[in-house]
């Protein structure tokens, strides 16, 4: 990528049920999510996750709660798996 230098961005909140500006849009513009708390950056005329800035607590909880379960879930499939194959795991 070429240097690009910016000269303005812009930055938005809104819900996420708002639609996302996407007209006239310089790269870095941000926009967050008041309601849910995602970030997202204006690159390469899309608007993508930005996972670089600080961790909510509410985030950190939503997600602890999904690996729990997935772990849980990925268990329960092993577990059913090696049943299935005659391997007592217990």
């Amino acid at each position: 990528m070429a240097i690009q230098l910016i000269t303005r961005i812009y930055k938005w909140n809104g819900l996420s049920t708002d639609e996302k500006p996407s007209s006239g849009v310089p790269a870095g513009s941000t926009f967050d999510e008041i309601d849910t708390g995602n970030k997202f950056i204006y690159q390469n005329n899309y608007w993508v996750v930005d996972n670089g800035g600080p961790l909510s607590t509410v985030k950190a909880i939503e997600m602890n709660a999904e690996i729990r379960r997935l772990m849980e879930e990925t268990l329960v499939l092993t577990m059913a798996a090696n049943e299935s194959n005659g391997i007592d795991a217990a």
